[in-house]
């Protein structure tokens, strides 16, 4: 275990949000229900991404992973910054990865073609899953996308990109099925599918992700 304490920054749905300073290998679970408050509105915990933009995004069943530079890097994030985002059941995590993608299309300094052309492509193919143009094709397509990226990519900016994006896809598949399959967005946000009504993640204003 790595010692000491460690800073986070809690936002998006999560009671408390703010900066706390706890020790090195406390539990995500402890941090979010237990000094965060737990998830407002009697909704259920869906998500946490670690780390900024660029982590790794962890269902409910890593809950108990201490938050450390070893464990977190194990469980397929890290502890970057200590930027902690919590999403609750609401959030479509499809449209979230198209957010996560089209912030690093924007930041992309474009001097590689991997992350200029690759940031460019992930989002498009996001995008599609978003609007019911998507295909299973375009899943394979990610997982090519992300090992360029991180094997071609000149800098971590590029290196880092697909973390966040195929995380989502690790432990949310089935959501992701569901755009692609039956043109459906679960929890109603996409609004060119089936079921959706809700503003979409980039639009509602409330976070900054």
């Amino acid at each position: 275990t790595c010692p000491g304490t460690k800073v986070f920054t809690l936002t998006g749905d999560i009671v408390n949000e703010g900066l706390i300073e706890v020790p090195m290998g406390i539990t995500l679970r402890e941090i979010i229900f237990d000094i965060g408050g737990g998830i407002p509105g009697g909704r259920r915990f869906k998500m946490a991404q670690t780390g900024g933009t660029s982590g790794g995004c962890l269902p409910e069943s890593l809950l108990d992973v201490p938050m450390d530079y070893d464990r977190l890097a194990a469980a397929g994030s890290a502890l970057g910054s200590g930027a902690l985002l919590v999403m609750d059941d609401t959030r479509c995590i499809v449209d979230l990865a198209r957010v996560f993608a089209r912030f690093f299309l924007h930041e992309s300094c474009g001097q590689c073609t991997p992350c200029r052309e690759g940031t460019l492509q992930l989002h498009h193919i996001l995008d599609r899953f978003t609007t019911g143009r998507g295909s299973r094709e375009d899943l394979a397509l990610l997982g090519r996308l992300a090992k360029t990226l991180t094997s071609a990519s000149l800098c971590p900016l590029g290196q880092s990109v697909p973390l966040s994006v195929m995380t989502t896809l690790k432990h949310f598949e089935p959501e992701y099925l569901a755009h692609i399959d039956h043109r459906a967005c679960p929890t109603g946000t996409c609004r060119s599918l089936a079921g959706g009504t809700k503003p979409a993640a980039a639009g509602n204003g409330r976070r900054g992700y």
